[in-house]
């Protein structure tokens, strides 16, 4: 089984490729959470992966919340594993995750960071978003790792972690995360039309849309941004810094 989480469609793309390739069934860690579906048995020779974007070199908080609610059986021998993409590097998360992971009795085998185009905008000027040229030959660049991570997944291989230098940096950029994602900044400008896609993508039920309009109704979202990157006319700002940038979602969505 594949748990996955996904904003702008990256580990989306990556968690169905590998079920492809593995024979693994996929669950959305979202709709769990919405559900309070947390007990699974994992099938004779099925692994268990976690599949999801990396935020400030750690772990979105919605997958630590899910986790710490998550009861998984599995053979003795089980496989745990994951693939966290990023746009350039994952810090120590692995090590965030195999904490995590340790606490509740599942042994984190391996984790296998994937690059994938860039998708934070609330920093244009410190992480741009990839040009067309440079997102089309990262994404041909992601299917090939993904060919080799599938291969890694089969032979149920271990993989080493980070070092303390990558957990340090990781804790500080993290609290800086779990302390901020407030929505105060989200706003829509005047090109809304109202479609309603923001509140129906948005992860955690932080968007209503009152009078064609959305409003974040939650003090702290999960600051996945599905909504300013996957708005039908980029009219999702977020304070002033959006205003002039591009957008990005994968294009299997």
């Amino acid at each position: 089984m594949i748990f996955y989480f996904t904003g702008t469609g990256n580990s989306l793309a990556a968690a169905e490729y590998l079920a492809e390739e593995t024979g693994e069934r996929l669950i959305d860690m979202a709709q769990a959470l919405r559900d309070r579906d947390f007990q699974y048995q994992a099938g004779a020779g099925e692994s268990v992966g976690f599949v999801f974007p990396v935020y400030y070199w750690g772990i979105p908080t919605l997958v630590g919340s899910f986790l710490k609610h998550l009861q998984v059986n599995t053979e003795e021998n089980g496989y745990f594993w994951a693939v966290i993409t990023c746009g350039g590097s994952i810090g120590g998360a692995d090590q965030q995750l195999r904490s995590l992971m340790s606490q509740k009795g599942y042994p984190l085998k391996a984790v296998y960071p994937l690059v994938m185009p860039e998708n934070y905008i609330l920093m244009p000027k410190v992480m741009p978003l990839s040009t067309p040229e440079e997102e089309k030959k990262i994404l041909e660049q992601a299917e090939s790792t993904l060919e080799e991570i599938g291969a890694a997944i089969r032979g149920r291989e271990e993989r080493k972690f980070s070092g303390p230098k990558a957990r340090i940096a990781s804790k500080l950029a993290w609290t800086v995360y779990r302390k901020g994602r407030k929505t105060a900044p989200f706003w829509a400008d005047e090109g809304c039309i109202g479609c309603g896609r923001c509140e129906r993508i948005c992860p955690v039920g932080a968007i209503e849309c009152k009078e064609g309009k959305p409003v974040w109704v939650k003090e702290r979202c999960v600051l996945c941004l599905a909504c300013i990157n996957r708005c039908p006319v980029q009219a999702i700002q977020y304070g002033s810094r959006t205003k002039d940038c591009g957008r990005y979602h994968h294009p299997s969505l």
